[in-house]
């Protein structure tokens, strides 16, 4: 039985063991985790839970959960194999709920299975590999019947209100799955059902965070991050802002200026999060988000103007060294890595210290050869380029174009929320290249999806045209009324 198994899938499993043994040669390579700037924050709530004011902290629980297996690596390895189950359960909807032939349906999970970029992320102590598994989570939930029952949509919810604690862009995605699921008619048990499991955690988090900070949210830092967007252009001679607010005038040209995400963490009076994360307050937020719509209103060419721009970096073949040089590193596999950690603030502690709290070292990651040297060729060359990128969402939304009478098809829901995903970080904060790994999975499955839709779809039935040289045989009655009108 499960020889016939493999046999039918031999591809897919092929693929999936190539896909597993990188992983193995990441873990070999890179004993341990990767260090990223936010994965500070992370660890510190973990050991010591609380609602961190700058971004919300899903990710932290999960490391909490972790914590009895006291290693960096353990937590890595979770996330390869989040990624690996996260491929199997597209590859089985798309063969199961769309009876895809086997090898589009492996071709379909070839960019999350081996680029090098989606494998170098998965190592990093950061949350992007969990809120990734959890979308894709929730979108198979939803797709894997026509329509799905009430726990189909309680799943899809409690993975949606997760992904939504774990990153704030998750939250319009509410939205998208809102309206797919009224556009799908799943009734309303099905919708409360969605509705009750996504609502319980984010209203058990928003009271949480009430309780510390005084207002009902999941960060204090929506504000502050749109401030961020607007200083790239932001000309307090036409906002002309009230007093309270001029200290936010940026002081350098435009030209001169950093780039939106470096910006807010300057030494900014009252922005800047060193020494005191607590600089992230509601009053600043309020502040900071009152300048950024007034910047926005008096300004609004100027505003579309740098949207655009990052947006268009979505779809670039190069990377080039945005926002920051450094912060572009921080996405490859090191060439060496430090022998221990920085001496860092965080909340209520040390980086070093929760280090040491959680897995018993201080968290240093050794560089093993040939692993490590393997892995950094490996990533010089497979990986998808922004403009394949954009060439599968424009082919994704050629195949929904053509069964617009049923508002876009399936593929609707996994292509909307790949476009929330790549749209809303230029809009409201800032683009930056490893938000755009989360969409890559979601629009092969909306290209997929709606190829095999649009090909299936059955051709627009004429109505019969009855020749006027043929006449319907009369019925008895009719006959003889005919006989006696003769």
């Amino acid at each position: 039985m499960y020889v016939a198994l493999a046999r039918r899938h031999v591809l897919f499993l092929a693929l999936l063991a190539v896909a597993t043994v990188l992983r193995v040669v990441a873990v070999l390579g890179y004993p341990g985790t990767l260090w990223f700037p936010d994965s500070n924050s992370y660890l510190g709530v973990a050991i010591r839970p609380q609602p961190y004011p700058v971004r919300p902290q899903g990710y932290a629980f999960f490391l909490r959960a972790l914590e009895p297996l006291h290693s960096f690596a353990a937590v890595v390895i979770v996330q390869h194999v989040l990624m690996l189950a996260a491929a199997v359960a597209m590859y089985v909807l798309l063969r199961r709920r769309f009876r895809v032939r086997r090898w589009a349906a492996t071709l379909a999970t070839v960019p999350v299975l081996l680029d090098a970029y989606q494998i170098q992320l998965e190592h990093q102590l950061l949350s992007d590999t969990l809120f990734e598994a959890l979308l894709i989570g929730a979108v198979v939930a939803v797709l894997w019947r026509p329509r799905p029952g009430w726990v189909l949509c309680a799943v899809a919810g409690l993975a949606l209100g997760a992904a939504v604690l774990t990153r704030s862009v998750g939250l319009p995605l509410v939205a998208v799955f809102a309206v797919y699921l009224l556009i799908r008619r799943v009734g309303w048990k099905a919708a409360g059902a969605g509705a009750l499991a996504c609502g319980v955690p984010l209203a058990g988090y928003a009271l949480w965070f009430h309780a510390t900070w005084g207002v009902y949210g999941f960060s204090n830092s929506a504000g502050i991050f749109m401030f961020g967007r607007t200083a790239a252009f932001a000309n307090c001679a036409t906002i002309q802002p009230p007093a309270h607010e001029r200290y936010l005038c940026p002081e350098e040209a435009p030209h001169l200026r950093p780039s939106s995400p470096t910006f807010i963490w300057k030494a900014t009076p009252g922005l800047s999060n060193r020494p005191n994360y607590r600089s992230f307050n509601p009053r600043t937020n309020a502040v900071a988000g009152d300048f950024a719509w007034r910047a926005i209103r008096a300004q609004p060419m100027d505003y579309l103007r740098v949207v655009n721009r990052d947006f268009g970096r979505t779809f670039e073949w190069t990377r080039e060294p945005y926002p920051t040089a450094y912060a572009v590193r921080m996405y490859t596999f090191p060439t060496h890595v430090k022998p221990r950690l920085p001496h860092v603030s965080v909340p209520g502690g040390t980086t070093l210290g929760d280090a040491r709290a959680y897995a018993g070292d201080a968290g240093a990651t050794p560089l093993v050869q040939p692993y490590a040297r393997f892995l950094r060729m490996y990533q010089r060359h497979v990986w998808l380029p922004g403009t394949l990128f954009g060439m599968l969402m424009a082919a994704a939304l050629s195949g929904m174009v053509l069964l617009w009478r049923r508002l876009g098809g399936t593929a609707l829901l996994p292509w909307g929320t790949a476009l929330i995903l790549v749209a809303v970080p230029p809009f409201t904060a800032s683009f930056d290249y490893r938000y755009l790994l989360p969409a890559v999975p979601l629009i092969c499955l909306a290209l997929t999806i709606s190829v095999v839709e649009s090909l299936r779809m059955p051709p627009r039935r004429r109505p019969a045209i009855t020749p006027a040289t043929e006449t319907a045989p009369l019925s008895e009655p009719q006959e003889k009324g005919l006989a006696t009108r003769d």
